[in-house]
């Protein structure tokens, strides 16, 4: 199984109310994705029709084309799994001086209760597919070291458990292979 993560917004106070984390998994991605780029060819507007990223907060889609989306991709093989953070509500152990001061241990913390939402597997594998993001003190090993501590003990034996961090044009940054035994 592969589960592709991203997120919206900040975790400061600069930007929006809400901080969300969205991960899907598809079924058959080539299927997926050819489905998508018809959708995008018929019903976005041009100027959005080749992009290879969309922000479903783009001034070009409308609220009646957002809905109309959401209600075709919901009859394809997908499974969406969102947490969101009122950022008003963020819990003082990840603030300093009234403010957010831990945001890669509490961006850590988001990332796996959002995971914890696909459990039990049964695949084989699980692979996370997040983008290249800095996590602010937390490094990359530590964050696959958090995810592994709290996920590995959950899933059944023998699932190779794997974090891919992927750039904007796709390309594999890093990739961690964790096998549970």
């Amino acid at each position: 199984m592969f589960t592709y993560l991203d997120e919206s917004g900040t975790l400061t106070e600069s930007d929006g109310k809400y901080f969300i984390v969205a991960t899907y998994t598809v079924g058959d991605s080539r299927k997926i994705t050819k489905a998508f780029r018809k959708w995008q060819k018929i019903k976005f507007p041009k100027k959005l029709r080749r992009q290879a990223e969309l922000k479903f907060n783009d001034s070009h889609i409308d609220d009646k084309l957002r809905l109309k989306t959401l209600k075709y991709f919901a009859k394809q093989d997908i499974r969406i799994f969102y947490t969101f953070l009122k950022k008003k509500n963020i819990p003082q152990e990840y603030c300093k001086k009234g403010k957010v001061a831990k945001t890669g241990l509490l961006y850590s913390e988001i990332v796996r209760a959002t995971l914890e939402l696909y459990l039990p597997v049964t695949e084989s594998q699980f692979t996370v597919v997040r983008d290249h993001r800095t996590l602010k003190g937390v490094t990359v090993n530590k964050f696959n070291e958090m995810l592994k501590i709290s996920l590995l003990p959950k899933l059944p034996a023998k699932v190779l458990f794997q974090i891919q961090v992927v750039d904007s044009t796709g390309r594999v940054v890093n990739q961690k292979e964790l096998v549970h035994s």
